[in-house]
């Protein structure tokens, strides 16, 4: 983190947005979602008031967000079987070299096992989403499609609000309207993205 150079004793800081420059909050002003020194803000409004904006974010589009998550879909589901398959492949060796006293205990077994396969199937994306977005903002199917998701202010977000993102599309999942924002609004939105205050953007190759 770099101090101020206004304001030394100010630890902390955000980027311009224009000329990537930390200052402290009192040094900054906040232009359509971006945050702008005092050097740089009369300029970035003459380039707003003349259309030639070039700092605005380019939001993901929709197909490109349902192609991360199919990539991020294939990931997962080979993670979450590689722990499944041989899991029952153990449970099938025990049924048949378990003798018919046993069988009993193999059914409580089974049970058991089918718990722990629900269990996987439905935290693997959570712990898969939230550890790679808390990182730095991307899942292995968002860095295949070349999109990243930031706060509001194209800022990166913090782990509190990738595992309450992760946890909010697992728990909106069932529900299709979660994606149909996206479809209407101008950045692009989903309901989860809504509740974390999270925003998908593209990034440069």
């Amino acid at each position: 983190m770099f101090a101020c150079p206004n304001h030394p004793s100010e630890l902390e800081t955000r980027r311009c947005s224009r000329c990537a420059r930390s200052y402290c909050k009192n040094c900054l002003v906040l232009l359509r979602g971006s945050y702008f020194c005092a050097d740089c803000k009369s300029e970035q409004v003459r380039d707003v008031q003349s259309g030639t904006d070039a700092s605005m974010p380019e939001y993901a589009s929709v197909g490109r967000r349902f192609g991360a998550l199919f990539v991020d879909g294939l990931v997962q589901t080979a993670a979450s079987y590689a722990v499944i398959i041989p899991m029952f492949l153990l449970l099938g060796t025990m049924e048949t070299l378990g003798d018919p006293e046993r069988s009993a205990e193999v059914g409580g077994v089974a049970v058991v096992a089918m718990i722990i396969m629900y269990a996987i199937l439905f935290f693997v994306p959570v712990v898969y989403e939230g550890l790679m977005l808390s990182r730095n903002g991307q899942t292995l199917g968002k860095m295949a499609l070349g999109v990243k998701v930031v706060n509001a202010d194209g800022s990166d977000i913090s782990a509190g609000q990738a595992w309450g993102r992760a946890f909010m599309r697992l728990v909106l999942s069932c529900i299709l309207v979660d994606y149909l924002p996206a479809f209407f609004t101008p950045d692009k939105k989903c309901i989860h993205d809504m509740v974390a205050s999270t925003r998908v953007v593209r990034i440069q190759a």
